[in-house]
Formats: structure tokens, sequence, C-alpha cells
């Protein structure tokens, strides 16, 4: 990068500092949403409460806030007071993916196109000129090469005194953009890259840019050994604020007439980068965007932030609906996978029938509007094909 470049950056991250703190003071407390009784906006209420109480009964289940139409219609806490701070685990990559969607918006990072090379400190930056090909995207959709399993090293990972060194020491085991392999440690380098693209701390970035707008104030982030917030977990919120994180993407990246996100990222984010995955309890024709997932579900295309163990911000973008859930997230991968299917399964198979189709259709995206490309890579079935991470 030139010196032009380093002097442009420079200008940006001071105004970004300045901006941060300004709008920071934004959001001062909680602000809830909206509530509305499920019969005053069409729907069965008894119907609801039954199919709430079946999601209740769903296995490791802590919590639910159901929004349809942009009003809490339903809410639930199983486990824990009702203002707890929950664990969202990989829901974080979903945050992480936006916060580069707004570093790209106010002009610290040039395209997801650049070149992780280019955002990374000098003491970070690979000896191998071979992983300057990675770039930005393909953190964003789990493609960088980086050799990794999930399956086996991610808690010797997390641990290490730089997670961040430790997985860009790894070799490249493919060419960057050529395989999927979901990797809870290369998205781990987005965190640092925004830091270094921005100069600000993530969770700062975040509280300025995302929280501040939805009015999210109580919020905690771990950090990796190095003082940095995990870019691929450790995120803790409110089930009421992962239900706004998935209102903001309903309504293609604006809330209360205001654009927080670009609506052309929220479009390409749930869009399908990667399909061919196989089914996963009631979800079919899965795909993998920008660090958030897509598929069928029943007669709807959904879109979701999942983590680990049944943490999902559910969008229903036909019904005007998100289903936001928390689970237990110390468990290991058996008993995770069995409670993601049994909170999926109560989501689609009962919840989404009570809610009717809007006559007139929803401002928000319609089924179509994520529609699995052709030309989209489709993973090898030797890859991993769901979210595993700590």
């Amino acid at each position: 990068m030139t010196g032009n470049g380093k002097g442009s950056r420079l200008c940006r991250v001071l105004a970004a500092a300045c901006g941060a703190l300004l709008t920071a003071s934004l959001a001062t407390a909680f602000e809830p949403l909206p509530r509305a009784r499920p019969e005053s906006v069409g729907v069965d209420a008894v119907a609801l409460a039954a199919a709430v109480s079946e999601l209740g009964r769903a296995e490791g289940a802590r919590s639910a806030v159901i929004v349809y139409r942009g009003r809490v219609v339903a809410e639930e806490r199983w486990i824990g007071p009702e203002t707890a701070l929950d664990d969202v685990r990989s829901v974080t990559k979903s945050v992480t993916s936006t916060l580069v969607a707004l570093a790209i918006d106010h002009g610290f990072i040039g395209s997801i196109d650049d070149r992780m090379v280019d955002y990374l400190p000098p003491a970070l930056v690979p000896a191998d000129p071979a992983k300057d090909a990675i770039t930005l995207r393909h953190l964003l959709t789990m493609t960088s090469g980086l050799e990794w399993n999930e399956s086996t090293e991610l808690y010797t990972w997390a641990v290490d005194p730089d997670p961040a060194r430790f997985i860009l020491e790894r070799p490249l085991a493919t060419t960057p953009g050529t395989r999927f392999n979901y990797s809870t440690a290369a998205s781990h380098l987005l965190s640092v890259v925004l830091r270094e693209a921005t100069g600000l701390d993530p969770l700062d970035l975040a509280d300025a840019y995302l929280f501040a707008p939805l009015g999210i104030t109580d919020r905690a982030w771990l950090r990796d050994g190095q003082g940095r917030p995990f870019g691929s977990f450790g995120l803790q919120l409110r089930t009421e604020d992962l239900a706004k994180l998935g209102l903001l993407f309903l309504d293609r990246g604006r809330w209360d007439s205001q654009v927080v996100v670009p609506s052309w990222w929220v479009s390409e984010a749930v869009f399908p980068q990667i399909t061919g995955f196989q089914e996963y309890g009631p979800l079919t024709n899965a795909g993998y965007g920008y660090l958030w997932w897509s598929a069928d579900a029943g007669e709807h295309r959904v879109f979701i932030a999942w983590g680990w163990g049944g943490q999902f911000a559910f969008c229903v973008p036909d019904l005007d609906l998100v289903v936001a859930t928390t689970a237990r997230y110390n468990v290991p991968e058996d008993t995770a996978n069995r409670q993601e299917r049994a909170i999926l399964e109560a989501i689609v198979t009962r919840l989404l029938p009570v809610f009717p189709v809007p006559a007139r259709p929803p401002m928000r995206a319609s089924r179509r509007a994520i529609p699995v490309p052709s030309t989209a890579l489709r993973v090898s079935r030797t890859t991993s094909e769901r979210s595993h991470l700590p």
C-alpha cells in the first residue's frame, strides 16, 4: 500500500474514532421492541402459545423472542433471568460480517475482494506469498484455503496466546476460493482486519455503528490472548437484541427509517455463495453467504444467524417474522446437534404454521429474493457441513 494510501487511511481512522465517541452516546439505555397482542396482528393466540410451549420443551432451550411484523408477539425465558446475556456463539460471525459491511460503507475497507494481507499488522503478515491471494471474501465465505480441522483443533486454537498467528501460520491446504471448509479460526482474522482498517476495537465499532442505532447497550465479547474480540464466537446479547439483528436484516438494513447497513450488503450476505449442503433437520437446500446461512424451511425461504447448540436469529421474509432463540451452549457436539434439530423442528413445524402469509406482500424480501445460484461454489461432501464452534 502506498504512503498516500496509509495517510488517507489514518485520516479515516481518526475520523472514525471521533465519530465512534459521538455515535456511541446515542444509545444509553436498552430500547425494547414494540409489543402487540397476537390477536391484534391476526395471529391465533392459543395456537401461538401452544407452539411456544412446544419450543420450550426442546432439549436445551433457554429463551425465545418472536417478532411478527416488527412487534414482539411472544417471549419466554425458560432458564435464567429475563435480562440475562447469553453467549450466542457463531451468531458472532454474522455480527462480524456486518461490521465488515460497515467498514466498507464508511470507507475504511475498499471491498471484500481486497487482500487480507493489506489489512494485517506487519507482524502478522504471513511469510508465504501464496497467502497474499486470500481475500476478505474468502474469510467471509469459509474458503480461505488455510489448513484447518474444526472438529479437532478448535480448543487448542482458542486458548493459544495468539490465535490469529496460530491460523495464519497454517499452510494452505487448497487454493483460496476453491473449497469450503468451516473455520472458526479463519473467520476470527476479520476481527484483526477490522481493528487494523478502522483503528477501533471491533466492540467499539459495533457499539458506535451497529448497536447504538438498535438500542443495544447490554453486551459483552470474549477476547483472545492478545486482547482482541474473537471475530467468530463469544459475543453475549439479550435474546431481544438477538432478535433485533434479525429484524434489521429482514428490513434490508433499515432501522426506524435509518439506513444502518447498506441494502446491497444484506442481499449479498444472506445470498447462498456456497451450496450443496446436506439436509439438516427440517432445513433443505441450504447455502452459506457471508457468515450467514440460508435454507428452505418447508414452504419458506429463510436466512439464519446460527450459533452452536441452538442460538438462532431465524428470519422468514415472506412471513415478516423473526424467531430468536438461545440454548445451552457448553455442550458436546452430539448434544448440540440434538438441541439444534429439536429447536429447528419446533420452529419450522409448529411455529411457522401459526403465522398467516400477509395478504399484501411485506416490504421485506420475498421467498425468491434468496435464490440458489447455479454459479455458486458447491461444498465438498468431505468438508464441515454445519456450524461447529466452541
